[in-house]
């Protein structure tokens, strides 16, 4: 992979899985989401994950993104997002299966 600005390897991917306690606002509006905020080339649902240039700073992804107020899509297979903001796309590799769904 290489930086979509300046053409940089020095990309650094990073991802996590969160709780309920993150937050998130909008022009100064706070979202209440409680998840991460999908479609903004952060992760979504429960789990962050982004890509980061490490020589000019630029956030990989796909822009620009619609405003969190819109509906969510997702970023690998641009349908809508369910209500956590997860993919429920089963051939989509952003897809986290529920508990019943297993």
């Amino acid at each position: 992979m290489s930086c979509q600005r300046c053409g940089s390897d020095r990309i650094l991917n990073a991802g996590g899985k969160s709780g309920d306690l993150n937050s998130a606002s909008f022009k100064g509006r706070d979202l209440n989401e409680h998840y991460v905020v999908g479609g903004c080339n952060v992760g979504g649902g429960d789990y962050y994950r982004f890509s980061v240039c490490l020589e000019c700073g630029q956030l990989q992804g796909t822009w620009p993104v619609s405003d969190p107020n819109e509906e969510l899509r997702c970023c690998d297979c641009d349908r809508p997002l369910n209500d956590f903001g997860e993919c429920k796309n089963e051939d989509c590799c952003e897809y986290q299966p529920d508990e019943e769904d297993e």
